[in-house]
């Protein structure tokens, strides 16, 4: 094992940068080539996609939206509407944006009550889940810009004049990015548990234990040892994660309950794409570069910005109390929901929907302060 001893802080403390944590990123690399460990099934997917969203009661169309050359060449946005026969003028577009590593069919517990009120689409962002996978610059400004560029391109083509923006997550970063650019477009800002508003904490305050384990996210696409397990790997993230699949399953069929882990696998075993673009943006963990908190001040007054957070999350909700003071004479409502972690859409649905249809009423287009 490789140990190199460096100096830090110039207080004579010695830390260890271990490099072995690239031998291992290359060990990885060797044995999924070798042995065609990790394989992807476009088949698989759709099945799995199919049974999540089996029990939703309001009619559906999924389609993919051709973009052109967005970021890559040919980009296709794959794309599911609900309700859309409904005029846009009197019933404005909700359009959903999922998290990190996550896709579309992860609204399943949502999906119905939003579209009982007015159109709804729901994507798989670019680089994620069945739309492209396009090589994404490792410039974090270029980055936001290509995100910013996808959605907008989207919009467009879709035809969608304004909308209502509710993100989780990643999602919840492109959208503030969206949103600061395109303000036009945006009735209502929904951000729930979202990512990139923060910056990192003061890595003093870590053990050594956990300043190994930020430095490894930091270096490796943080799926990487998941997808290492190859067949077994949809099995293993069951089985480490239920806080992410139990709510789901909780609510298949017997039978099915293994489809929300073989949906994750699928998803996430085929080329890395929106995976990289987020690990580019990365700064001493799973916090970003350059946070967004400070320029969310400039958002536009006139878009109402509602918070929803989960109690139990991992997600700091300190920056959303920052946003609100920052705007006094702009609607911004903050909730917290019980209970709940990071997930909070689908950890407690329930009250998750009924903030957001609540949040609904209030648009930009209403001058409600």
């Amino acid at each position: 094992m490789d140990i190199e001893a460096v100096e830090c802080n110039g207080n004579g403390i010695k830390f260890f940068q271990l490099k072995f944590f690239r031998d291992i990123r290359r060990f990885i690399n060797v044995v999924k080539t070798v042995l065609r460990w990790n394989v992807h099934c476009k088949r698989q997917l759709e099945y799995t996609e199919s049974l999540m969203l089996a029990n939703l009661k309001t009619p559906y169309k999924k389609f993919f939206v051709d973009l052109g050359n967005c970021v890559g060449s040919n980009d296709r946005i794959w794309t599911l509407a609900m309700n859309t026969d409904l005029e846009h003028e009197v019933h404005t577009p909700m359009v959903l944006l999922h998290g990190y590593a996550s896709a579309l069919a992860f609204w399943m517990l949502n999906l119905d009550s939003f579209a009982a009120e007015r159109p709804v689409y729901a994507v798989d962002l670019l680089g994620f889940g069945k739309s492209s996978r396009p090589s994404f610059s490792e410039n974090p400004q270029e980055i936001e810009d290509q995100y910013v560029t996808f959605l907008e391109e989207w919009r467009k083509v879709m035809k969608l004049d304004k909308m209502i923006l509710l993100a989780h997550s990643f999602g919840g970063w492109i959208a503030c990015l969206y949103a600061l650019k395109y303000p036009e477009r945006v009735q209502h800002l929904i951000l729930a548990d979202p990512w990139g508003l923060d910056s990192a904490p003061c890595m003093s305050t870590h053990s050594i234990l956990k300043r190994i384990y930020i430095k490894l996210f930091t270096r490796t696409p943080p799926l990487t040892f998941i997808r290492a397990f190859g067949p077994f790997a949809s099995t293993v993230f069951r089985n480490l994660r239920t806080d992410v699949v139990g709510k789901f399953e909780s609510v298949m069929a017997d039978r099915h309950k293994r489809a929300i882990s073989e949906y994750i696998y699928h998803c996430n075993s085929v080329k890395i794409s929106g995976e990289r673009a987020f690990h580019a943006l990365l700064e001493n963990g799973p916090w970003p570069k350059f946070p967004l908190a400070a320029r969310m001040t400039e958002l536009h007054t006139d878009i109402p910005l509602t918070f929803v957070y989960g109690e139990q999350s991992w997600i700091d909700s300190t920056p959303g109390y920052i946003i609100k003071l920052s705007r006094p004479n702009s609607y911004t409502h903050i909730e917290v929901v019980d209970n709940a972690g990071h997930k909070v859409f689908s950890d407690d649905e329930l009250t998750f929907n009924s903030i957001v249809l609540k949040a609904c009423k209030i648009l930009k287009s209403n001058n409600v302060q």
